[in-house]
């Protein structure tokens, strides 16, 4: 096989250019979804409603795979990172105060963020386990809220938080931070 003078070529070149039967035609648009047919759907806290109703949210939403047995990959997985509902203290900031000193209980306050994977990491691994659940329920009220409400904004600036997650030991009685950890804290150094 020889190769054709460069002349040659150049002139082959410009007569295929006027030709539009070599010209290939366009490839048809395909469009594909990579995790199912419907969209997901990140809900974020209203950070306008003061006082949430945790327990009607988690039967309202993605959280609770229990009464949605749809068995399917994303609501195993949210069922992981669930909040632990059965330790929370339902209500506001002074009210969660005034049950632990009438209970003679230390409060135990759990700042959360949407956006911190550390803070769905502390639901799954550290208020889940049966330890920790088990000294909380025998010595603390317990109280989880997301930073970015009107009661998570109050504790942050009364407790000078700059980062979330953060776990604190109140007393309710003085309202004094006797004990603070930021970030994941693991089941076995809280424990300690």
């Amino acid at each position: 096989f020889h190769p054709p003078p460069a002349a040659a070529l150049e002139d082959g070149m410009l007569q295929g250019l006027g030709d539009d039967d070599d010209v290939r035609a366009p490839l048809p648009v395909r469009r594909e979804t990579l995790y199912g047919d419907t969209p997901m759907i990140v809900t974020r806290p209203n950070a306008t409603v003061a006082f949430r109703n945790f327990e009607e949210e988690a039967r309202q939403s993605a959280w609770d795979s229990e009464q949605n047995a749809t068995s399917s990959s994303r609501d195993n997985l949210a069922s992981l990172y669930r909040p632990p509902f059965d330790l929370m203290f339902n209500g506001p900031f002074d009210k969660a105060k005034l049950e632990a000193s009438s209970l003679d209980k230390w409060l135990l306050i759990n700042l959360q963020s949407t956006e911190e994977f550390s803070s769905h990491m502390l639901n799954r691994d550290t208020w889940a386990n049966e330890a920790v659940a088990q000294t909380i329920r025998s010595n603390f009220i317990f109280w989880q809220v997301y930073q970015d409400t009107g009661e998570g904004r109050k504790v942050c600036t009364y407790y000078h938080l700059v980062s979330v997650p953060a776990i604190l030991l109140i007393d309710p009685i003085t309202g004094q931070k006797m004990r603070g950890w930021s970030g994941m804290v693991y089941p076995d150094s809280l424990l300690e």
